[in-house]
């Protein structure tokens, strides 16, 4: 993850069980740079949900948006693109944050179940890639536009199944080394 995390954009594709979690929290872990972490529940699959989630995952972003989200959500769901005219109201914000910050998204599951949800995520990424850093744990590809990140130079590959795998010998290294 580390060697990924080096584009403004890193993301964790595998199936459930693969340790996406464990991962992205280790990386963290590893960190002395702002982040924030925003582990998805499953209220938080529509727009919505997933925008207070976010929010409320950072002191500084609860201060300063929170009070004002019903209202740009209501705004938003007036448009013809919900999703994306809500990521550009978030992303005043997000621009706020040191600039160092890393955003980090463990379980972003919500393509299948909301449509503008994907559409707000993407956006807000693609409206602030340049300001803060992002890592995005998911399941699936349909969920965000992994592919146009990657041709456009602003991710490396996905860290995947098999970066995320272990043997039984690196097992046993471990559990030597840890006593």
């Amino acid at each position: 993850i580390t060697a990924a995390a080096d584009a403004r954009i890193t993301v964790i594709l595998a199936p459930a069980g693969y340790g996406k979690s464990t991962a992205l929290l280790q990386h963290l872990a590893s960190r002395s740079d702002p982040s924030i972490l925003f582990a998805a529940r499953p209220d938080d699959k529509t727009l919505i949900g997933f925008a207070r989630g976010l929010i409320e995952s950072s002191a500084i972003l609860s201060r300063a948006a929170l009070s004002s989200l019903n209202e740009a959500y209501a705004s938003a769901m007036r448009s013809g693109d919900p999703g994306h005219v809500l990521a550009e109201w978030m992303a005043l914000f997000v621009r706020e944050l040191p600039s160092n910050s890393l955003i980090a998204v463990d379980d972003g599951q919500f393509a299948y179940d909301d449509p503008h949800t994907t559409r707000f995520v993407a956006a807000l990424v693609d409206g602030t890639k340049d300001a803060v850093s992002w890592l995005i744990a998911i399941r699936s590809a349909h969920d965000l536009p992994v592919g146009e990140w990657l041709a456009h130079g602003e991710m490396e590959l996905p860290v995947d199944h098999v970066d995320l795998a272990f043997t039984a010998e690196e097992i046993h290294d471990l559990v030597a080394a840890t006593g």
